[in-house]
Protein backbone atom coordinates (compact mmCIF):
# COMPACT_ATOMS: atom_id res chain seq x y z
CA UNK A 1 0.00 0.00 0.00
CA UNK A 2 1.69 3.49 -1.14
CA UNK A 3 1.15 6.89 0.00
CA UNK A 4 -1.60 8.77 -1.94
CA UNK A 5 -0.28 12.24 -1.07
CA UNK A 6 2.32 14.04 -2.69
CA UNK A 7 5.64 14.70 -0.40
CA UNK A 8 8.64 16.78 -0.67
CA UNK A 9 10.63 15.47 -3.56
CA UNK A 10 8.06 13.96 -5.72
CA UNK A 11 7.22 14.63 -9.30
CA UNK A 12 3.69 15.85 -10.12
CA UNK A 13 1.80 16.31 -13.45
CA UNK A 14 -1.63 16.24 -14.07
CA UNK A 15 -2.47 15.54 -17.74
CA UNK A 16 -5.61 16.62 -19.45
CA UNK A 17 -6.81 13.57 -22.12
CA UNK A 18 -9.67 13.63 -24.44
CA UNK A 19 -10.08 10.97 -27.31
CA UNK A 20 -11.81 10.89 -30.72
CA UNK A 21 -13.79 14.34 -30.81
CA UNK A 22 -14.92 13.69 -34.27
CA UNK A 23 -14.98 17.31 -36.08
CA UNK A 24 -16.53 17.33 -38.80
CA UNK A 25 -17.83 19.59 -41.84
CA UNK A 26 -20.97 17.31 -42.50
CA UNK A 27 -19.69 16.47 -46.43
CA UNK A 28 -18.69 12.77 -47.45
CA UNK A 29 -18.91 11.63 -43.78
CA UNK A 30 -20.95 8.80 -45.07
CA UNK A 31 -23.10 8.74 -41.45
CA UNK A 32 -25.97 11.25 -40.74
CA UNK A 33 -24.36 12.08 -37.45
CA UNK A 34 -21.59 10.41 -36.00
CA UNK A 35 -20.51 12.79 -33.39
CA UNK A 36 -21.74 15.82 -31.56
CA UNK A 37 -19.14 18.27 -33.16
CA UNK A 38 -20.70 19.40 -36.81
CA UNK A 39 -18.63 22.45 -38.06
CA UNK A 40 -20.66 24.68 -40.00
CA UNK A 41 -18.03 27.28 -39.94
CA UNK A 42 -13.92 27.11 -39.25
CA UNK A 43 -14.18 31.02 -37.99
CA UNK A 44 -15.06 31.10 -34.25
CA UNK A 45 -15.70 28.20 -34.72
CA UNK A 46 -19.62 27.18 -35.29
CA UNK A 47 -21.18 24.02 -34.70
CA UNK A 48 -24.41 23.28 -35.74
CA UNK A 49 -25.33 22.63 -32.33
CA UNK A 50 -25.19 25.10 -29.69
CA UNK A 51 -25.52 22.63 -26.93
CA UNK A 52 -22.15 20.56 -27.74
CA UNK A 53 -19.16 19.30 -25.84
CA UNK A 54 -16.65 21.53 -27.04
CA UNK A 55 -18.73 24.56 -26.34
CA UNK A 56 -19.62 23.21 -22.96
CA UNK A 57 -16.52 22.29 -21.92
CA UNK A 58 -14.63 25.52 -22.40
CA UNK A 59 -17.25 26.51 -19.94
CA UNK A 60 -16.47 23.95 -17.78
CA UNK A 61 -12.81 24.99 -17.83
CA UNK A 62 -13.44 28.45 -17.11
CA UNK A 63 -16.19 28.14 -14.52
CA UNK A 64 -14.20 26.00 -12.45
CA UNK A 65 -10.73 26.86 -13.19
CA UNK A 66 -9.24 23.25 -14.42
CA UNK A 67 -5.71 23.39 -14.99
CA UNK A 68 -3.44 20.84 -16.64
CA UNK A 69 0.11 20.47 -17.23
CA UNK A 70 -0.46 18.61 -20.67
CA UNK A 71 -3.10 17.99 -23.01
CA UNK A 72 -3.02 14.74 -24.73
CA UNK A 73 -5.39 13.45 -27.66
CA UNK A 74 -5.01 10.22 -28.95
CA UNK A 75 -6.42 10.98 -32.48
CA UNK A 76 -9.57 10.67 -34.43
CA UNK A 77 -10.12 14.54 -34.19
CA UNK A 78 -11.77 14.59 -37.70
CA UNK A 79 -14.12 11.95 -39.51
CA UNK A 80 -13.31 10.30 -42.58
CA UNK A 81 -10.08 12.90 -42.81
CA UNK A 82 -12.38 15.53 -43.26
CA UNK A 83 -10.17 18.26 -44.34
CA UNK A 84 -11.92 21.41 -42.43
CA UNK A 85 -12.92 19.11 -39.27
CA UNK A 86 -9.29 18.60 -39.21
CA UNK A 87 -8.03 21.97 -39.22
CA UNK A 88 -10.32 22.86 -36.99
CA UNK A 89 -10.35 20.44 -34.23
CA UNK A 90 -6.20 20.67 -34.04
CA UNK A 91 -6.85 24.61 -33.49
CA UNK A 92 -9.33 23.43 -31.10
CA UNK A 93 -6.69 21.55 -29.33
CA UNK A 94 -3.81 23.97 -28.82
CA UNK A 95 -6.93 26.86 -27.74
CA UNK A 96 -8.25 24.23 -24.93
CA UNK A 97 -4.23 24.01 -23.73
CA UNK A 98 -4.13 27.18 -23.82
CA UNK A 99 -7.37 28.01 -21.65
CA UNK A 100 -5.70 24.75 -19.45
CA UNK A 101 -2.75 26.66 -19.01
CA UNK A 102 -1.39 23.93 -20.52
CA UNK A 103 2.49 23.73 -21.55
CA UNK A 104 2.52 21.43 -24.14
CA UNK A 105 -0.48 19.97 -26.62
CA UNK A 106 -0.03 16.53 -28.19
CA UNK A 107 -2.04 14.94 -30.77
CA UNK A 108 -1.73 11.31 -32.26
CA UNK A 109 -2.95 9.98 -35.22
CA UNK A 110 -6.00 8.23 -35.40
CA UNK A 111 -7.55 5.85 -38.70
CA UNK A 112 -9.99 8.97 -39.56
CA UNK A 113 -7.58 11.78 -39.35
CA UNK A 114 -5.77 10.21 -42.66
CA UNK A 115 -7.52 9.65 -46.04
CA UNK A 116 -7.11 5.92 -46.23
CA UNK A 117 -10.49 5.58 -47.29
CA UNK A 118 -10.81 7.94 -50.15
CA UNK A 119 -13.38 6.86 -52.74
CA UNK A 120 -12.71 6.48 -56.12
CA UNK A 121 -14.38 8.68 -58.77
CA UNK A 122 -15.79 5.95 -60.62
CA UNK A 123 -13.46 6.92 -64.03
CA UNK A 124 -11.72 3.91 -65.09
CA UNK A 125 -8.10 3.53 -63.31
CA UNK A 126 -5.85 5.75 -65.71
CA UNK A 127 -8.14 8.41 -64.72
CA UNK A 128 -8.40 7.61 -60.99
CA UNK A 129 -4.71 8.48 -61.07
CA UNK A 130 -5.14 12.22 -61.27
CA UNK A 131 -7.13 11.94 -57.61
CA UNK A 132 -4.03 10.53 -55.66
CA UNK A 133 -3.69 11.90 -52.84
CA UNK A 134 -0.68 11.44 -50.28
CA UNK A 135 -2.55 9.25 -46.98
CA UNK A 136 -0.88 12.26 -44.09
CA UNK A 137 -0.69 15.46 -46.25
CA UNK A 138 -3.30 17.53 -45.02
CA UNK A 139 -1.96 16.31 -41.35
CA UNK A 140 1.54 17.91 -42.13
CA UNK A 141 0.06 21.15 -43.57
CA UNK A 142 -1.55 22.06 -40.02
CA UNK A 143 -0.32 24.56 -38.29
CA UNK A 144 0.96 25.05 -35.88
CA UNK A 145 2.74 22.29 -36.51
CA UNK A 146 1.49 18.87 -35.12
CA UNK A 147 1.46 16.63 -33.39
CA UNK A 148 3.39 18.46 -30.78
CA UNK A 149 2.71 22.36 -29.62
CA UNK A 150 4.62 24.08 -27.37
CA UNK A 151 4.39 27.64 -27.32
CA UNK A 152 7.85 28.44 -25.77
CA UNK A 153 9.92 26.35 -28.83
CA UNK A 154 10.60 28.30 -32.14
CA UNK A 155 8.62 27.27 -35.28
CA UNK A 156 12.03 25.29 -36.54
CA UNK A 157 12.32 22.91 -33.72
CA UNK A 158 8.46 22.44 -33.82
CA UNK A 159 9.13 21.52 -37.60
CA UNK A 160 11.56 19.39 -36.59
CA UNK A 161 9.32 17.38 -34.77
CA UNK A 162 6.84 17.07 -37.44
CA UNK A 163 9.43 16.13 -39.96
CA UNK A 164 10.36 12.79 -37.14
CA UNK A 165 6.95 12.02 -36.45
CA UNK A 166 5.82 11.35 -39.90
CA UNK A 167 9.38 9.78 -41.09
CA UNK A 168 9.90 7.69 -37.59
CA UNK A 169 6.33 7.27 -37.05
CA UNK A 170 6.70 8.96 -33.11
CA UNK A 171 8.09 11.58 -31.51
CA UNK A 172 10.24 11.83 -28.01
CA UNK A 173 9.81 15.11 -26.32
CA UNK A 174 11.98 15.09 -23.53
CA UNK A 175 12.74 18.85 -22.48
CA UNK A 176 10.75 19.39 -19.15
CA UNK A 177 12.50 17.78 -15.95
CA UNK A 178 9.12 16.24 -15.38
CA UNK A 179 8.17 13.79 -17.81
CA UNK A 180 9.26 11.86 -21.29
CA UNK A 181 6.42 11.66 -23.70
CA UNK A 182 6.34 9.40 -26.88
CA UNK A 183 3.69 10.56 -29.28
CA UNK A 184 3.35 7.13 -31.52
CA UNK A 185 1.82 6.90 -35.09
CA UNK A 186 0.07 3.70 -34.94
CA UNK A 187 -1.51 4.39 -38.07
CA UNK A 188 1.51 4.95 -39.97
CA UNK A 189 1.38 1.64 -41.91
CA UNK A 190 -2.08 2.31 -43.59
CA UNK A 191 -3.41 2.49 -46.74
CA UNK A 192 -6.11 1.97 -48.96
CA UNK A 193 -6.10 -1.79 -47.97
CA UNK A 194 -8.71 -2.36 -45.37
CA UNK A 195 -6.96 -5.35 -43.79
CA UNK A 196 -4.55 -2.41 -42.54
CA UNK A 197 -7.00 0.65 -42.31
CA UNK A 198 -8.95 -1.71 -40.03
CA UNK A 199 -5.92 -1.85 -37.59
CA UNK A 200 -2.79 -0.50 -36.08
CA UNK A 201 0.68 -1.42 -36.92
CA UNK A 202 4.10 -0.89 -35.68
CA UNK A 203 6.91 -0.63 -37.90
CA UNK A 204 10.38 -3.00 -36.86
CA UNK A 205 12.12 0.18 -38.04
CA UNK A 206 10.12 2.21 -35.50
CA UNK A 207 10.34 -0.01 -32.23
CA UNK A 208 14.33 -0.24 -33.24
CA UNK A 209 14.61 3.58 -33.36
CA UNK A 210 12.35 3.85 -29.99
CA UNK A 211 14.33 1.27 -28.27
CA UNK A 212 17.51 3.46 -28.90
CA UNK A 213 16.53 6.89 -28.33
CA UNK A 214 14.62 5.64 -25.16
CA UNK A 215 17.80 4.25 -23.97
CA UNK A 216 19.58 7.60 -24.67
CA UNK A 217 17.35 9.64 -23.28
CA UNK A 218 17.70 10.42 -19.02
CA UNK A 219 15.20 10.20 -16.79
CA UNK A 220 13.86 6.57 -16.78
CA UNK A 221 13.17 6.31 -13.08
CA UNK A 222 13.16 10.14 -12.48
CA UNK A 223 10.46 11.14 -14.46
CA UNK A 224 7.05 10.04 -15.33
CA UNK A 225 7.10 8.28 -18.86
CA UNK A 226 3.62 9.20 -20.84
CA UNK A 227 3.24 7.13 -24.13
CA UNK A 228 0.07 8.44 -26.08
CA UNK A 229 -1.26 6.70 -29.65
CA UNK A 230 -4.31 5.69 -31.29
CA UNK A 231 -5.30 1.86 -31.11
CA UNK A 232 -4.85 -0.47 -28.32
CA UNK A 233 -1.71 -2.20 -27.93
CA UNK A 234 -3.67 -4.90 -25.69
CA UNK A 235 -7.08 -6.55 -26.87
CA UNK A 236 -10.14 -4.41 -25.65
CA UNK A 237 -13.25 -6.98 -26.40
CA UNK A 238 -15.34 -5.38 -23.72
CA UNK A 239 -18.95 -4.79 -24.75
CA UNK A 240 -18.14 -7.38 -27.72
CA UNK A 241 -16.51 -4.58 -29.39
CA UNK A 242 -14.10 -6.56 -31.79
CA UNK A 243 -10.56 -7.88 -31.69
CA UNK A 244 -9.44 -7.55 -35.13
CA UNK A 245 -8.58 -3.65 -34.84
CA UNK A 246 -5.84 -3.81 -32.25
CA UNK A 247 -1.82 -2.78 -32.65
CA UNK A 248 -0.25 -5.17 -33.79
CA UNK A 249 2.93 -5.98 -32.08
CA UNK A 250 1.60 -3.90 -29.30
CA UNK A 251 2.99 -6.62 -26.52
CA UNK A 252 6.27 -6.29 -28.26
CA UNK A 253 5.72 -2.35 -27.88
CA UNK A 254 5.13 -2.41 -24.29
CA UNK A 255 8.38 -4.37 -23.93
CA UNK A 256 10.38 -2.42 -25.07
CA UNK A 257 8.94 0.25 -23.39
CA UNK A 258 9.37 -1.18 -19.70
CA UNK A 259 12.51 -2.02 -20.76
CA UNK A 260 13.08 2.04 -20.24
CA UNK A 261 11.32 2.70 -16.55
CA UNK A 262 7.43 2.55 -15.20
CA UNK A 263 5.26 4.08 -18.34
CA UNK A 264 1.43 5.37 -18.45
CA UNK A 265 0.01 3.87 -21.96
CA UNK A 266 -2.94 6.30 -23.45
CA UNK A 267 -5.09 5.33 -26.02
CA UNK A 268 -8.12 6.04 -27.84
CA UNK A 269 -10.28 4.56 -30.99
CA UNK A 270 -12.28 1.87 -28.90
CA UNK A 271 -15.04 4.57 -27.75
CA UNK A 272 -15.25 3.12 -24.19
CA UNK A 273 -13.11 3.96 -21.18
CA UNK A 274 -10.70 1.29 -19.00
CA UNK A 275 -8.03 1.61 -17.43
CA UNK A 276 -5.90 -1.50 -16.64
CA UNK A 277 -2.41 -2.51 -16.60
CA UNK A 278 -0.65 -4.85 -19.45
CA UNK A 279 0.37 -8.21 -19.08
CA UNK A 280 3.86 -9.09 -17.57
CA UNK A 281 6.24 -8.50 -15.23
CA UNK A 282 6.38 -7.11 -11.55
CA UNK A 283 5.12 -3.47 -12.49
CA UNK A 284 3.58 -3.69 -16.31
CA UNK A 285 2.90 -0.15 -18.31
CA UNK A 286 -0.93 1.38 -17.30
CA UNK A 287 -2.96 1.52 -20.18
CA UNK A 288 -5.77 3.96 -20.18
CA UNK A 289 -8.47 3.48 -22.71
CA UNK A 290 -10.06 7.08 -23.10
CA UNK A 291 -13.95 7.09 -23.85
CA UNK A 292 -14.78 9.01 -26.96
CA UNK A 293 -15.21 12.90 -26.58
CA UNK A 294 -17.90 13.95 -29.26
CA UNK A 295 -18.87 10.48 -30.63
CA UNK A 296 -22.38 10.07 -30.70
CA UNK A 297 -23.10 6.64 -29.12
CA UNK A 298 -25.95 4.87 -30.62
CA UNK A 299 -26.64 1.76 -28.43
CA UNK A 300 -27.06 3.31 -24.47
CA UNK A 301 -27.08 0.11 -23.56
CA UNK A 302 -23.67 -0.54 -23.67
CA UNK A 303 -22.91 2.58 -21.47
CA UNK A 304 -20.54 4.32 -23.33
CA UNK A 305 -20.25 8.03 -22.67
CA UNK A 306 -18.88 11.18 -23.92
CA UNK A 307 -15.88 12.06 -21.55
CA UNK A 308 -13.16 14.32 -20.48
CA UNK A 309 -10.38 13.75 -17.49
CA UNK A 310 -7.73 15.11 -15.76
CA UNK A 311 -5.26 13.26 -14.18
CA UNK A 312 -3.28 13.91 -11.36
CA UNK A 313 0.27 11.81 -10.77
CA UNK A 314 2.22 11.62 -8.36
CA UNK A 315 6.15 9.72 -9.02
CA UNK A 316 7.05 8.86 -5.65
CA UNK A 317 11.20 10.22 -5.27
CA UNK A 318 11.39 7.33 -3.27
CA UNK A 319 11.45 5.33 -6.17
CA UNK A 320 8.02 2.90 -7.51
CA UNK A 321 5.35 2.99 -9.67
CA UNK A 322 3.43 6.38 -10.46
CA UNK A 323 0.45 6.97 -8.79
CA UNK A 324 -2.60 8.29 -10.36
CA UNK A 325 -6.14 9.55 -9.68
CA UNK A 326 -8.36 10.41 -11.97
CA UNK A 327 -10.70 13.14 -12.28
CA UNK A 328 -13.82 12.11 -14.91
CA UNK A 329 -16.29 13.91 -16.56
CA UNK A 330 -19.76 12.81 -18.35
CA UNK A 331 -21.44 14.81 -21.35
CA UNK A 332 -25.10 14.71 -21.43
CA UNK A 333 -27.30 16.64 -24.38
CA UNK A 334 -29.07 19.33 -22.75
CA UNK A 335 -26.74 19.53 -18.98
CA UNK A 336 -23.80 19.49 -20.53
CA UNK A 337 -20.45 18.09 -18.43
CA UNK A 338 -21.27 16.52 -14.89
CA UNK A 339 -18.61 14.84 -12.78
CA UNK A 340 -18.65 10.90 -12.95
CA UNK A 341 -18.92 9.43 -9.83
CA UNK A 342 -20.46 5.77 -10.89
CA UNK A 343 -18.65 2.74 -11.34
CA UNK A 344 -20.97 1.74 -14.19
CA UNK A 345 -19.42 4.83 -16.31
CA UNK A 346 -16.08 2.75 -16.63
CA UNK A 347 -13.42 5.17 -15.84
CA UNK A 348 -14.99 7.25 -12.98
CA UNK A 349 -13.57 10.45 -10.56
CA UNK A 350 -12.26 8.67 -7.75
CA UNK A 351 -10.56 5.65 -9.61
CA UNK A 352 -6.91 5.70 -10.26
CA UNK A 353 -3.58 3.72 -10.73
CA UNK A 354 -0.16 2.08 -9.05
CA UNK A 355 -1.44 0.62 -6.23
CA UNK A 356 -0.92 -2.68 -6.89
CA UNK A 357 -1.18 -4.35 -3.70
CA UNK A 358 -3.02 -8.12 -3.50
CA UNK A 359 -6.87 -7.79 -3.34
CA UNK A 360 -7.49 -9.67 0.02
CA UNK A 361 -4.10 -7.60 1.97
CA UNK A 362 -5.98 -4.53 0.75
CA UNK A 363 -9.98 -5.45 1.87
CA UNK A 364 -7.90 -6.50 5.33
CA UNK A 365 -6.95 -2.91 5.43
CA UNK A 366 -9.73 -1.71 4.71
CA UNK A 367 -12.11 -3.57 7.45
CA UNK A 368 -9.94 -3.33 10.52
CA UNK A 369 -11.03 0.49 9.35
CA UNK A 370 -14.87 -0.49 9.54
CA UNK A 371 -16.20 -1.26 12.34
CA UNK A 372 -20.16 -0.04 11.93
CA UNK A 373 -21.36 0.94 8.29
CA UNK A 374 -19.42 3.89 7.47
CA UNK A 375 -20.01 6.32 4.37
CA UNK A 376 -18.00 5.86 1.44
CA UNK A 377 -16.61 9.33 1.59
CA UNK A 378 -15.38 8.67 5.02
CA UNK A 379 -13.47 5.63 4.01
CA UNK A 380 -11.35 7.25 1.12
CA UNK A 381 -10.67 10.06 3.55
CA UNK A 382 -9.13 6.73 6.03
CA UNK A 383 -7.80 4.89 3.18
CA UNK A 384 -6.36 7.38 0.93
CA UNK A 385 -4.82 4.71 -0.99
CA UNK A 386 -7.98 3.85 -2.62
CA UNK A 387 -7.82 6.60 -5.09
CA UNK A 388 -4.64 4.89 -6.59
CA UNK A 389 -6.95 1.31 -7.62
CA UNK A 390 -8.10 0.50 -10.79
CA UNK A 391 -12.09 -0.22 -11.56
CA UNK A 392 -11.21 -3.84 -12.00
CA UNK A 393 -9.32 -3.90 -9.11
CA UNK A 394 -11.72 -2.21 -6.99
CA UNK A 395 -14.44 -4.75 -7.77
CA UNK A 396 -11.78 -7.20 -6.39
CA UNK A 397 -11.80 -6.13 -3.25
CA UNK A 398 -15.16 -5.67 -2.70
CA UNK A 399 -15.54 -9.44 -3.27
CA UNK A 400 -12.48 -10.14 -0.95
CA UNK A 401 -14.06 -7.67 1.62
CA UNK A 402 -17.55 -10.17 1.19
CA UNK A 403 -15.60 -13.16 0.98
CA UNK A 404 -12.90 -12.89 4.07
CA UNK A 405 -14.89 -10.03 6.38
CA UNK A 406 -18.68 -10.20 5.22
CA UNK A 407 -18.78 -6.62 4.22
CA UNK A 408 -20.64 -5.19 1.12
CA UNK A 409 -20.38 -1.73 -0.21
CA UNK A 410 -23.59 -0.56 -1.47
CA UNK A 411 -24.01 1.53 -4.56
CA UNK A 412 -26.98 3.79 -5.54
CA UNK A 413 -29.30 2.88 -8.70
CA UNK A 414 -26.79 4.90 -10.25
CA UNK A 415 -23.50 3.10 -9.71
CA UNK A 416 -22.31 5.30 -7.23
CA UNK A 417 -20.65 3.70 -4.11
CA UNK A 418 -22.36 5.21 -0.80
CA UNK A 419 -21.08 2.89 2.42
CA UNK A 420 -19.61 0.11 3.72
CA UNK A 421 -20.55 -2.17 6.24
CA UNK A 422 -20.90 -5.67 7.58
CA UNK A 423 -23.98 -8.00 6.17
CA UNK A 424 -26.32 -8.20 7.74
CA UNK A 425 -27.26 -12.58 8.34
Amino acid sequence: MQASSSNQGDVTLTVALLSDPHFYAGTGTGEPNPSWLQVVSAEGPKFKRRDNPWASLLALVKNHGLTADVLLCPGDITTYADPVGLNVAWKCLVTLGDELRASLTASATGNHDVTSRAPSSGKNVVRDLNDAADLFESLKQLEPAYPVHISTIPPAQAHERRVHYFGADYVLVDNDPRYRLVVFNSCARHNAVPVEYERGRIAESALSWLDDALDSSDGAQTKMNLFVCHHHPIQHEDHHLGSYDFMQNGQRLLDTLSKHGDWIVFHGHKHHGKLTYAPGGASPPVVFAASSFGAVVDDASLRLRNQFYLIDIVLPSGGGSPLGTVRAWNWYLGSGWKQSDSTLDGIYTGCGFGERGHPDKLADAIAAMIPAPTPWANIIANVPWLRHVTPRDMKSIERSLLRRHNIVITSNVDGKYEEAGRKRS
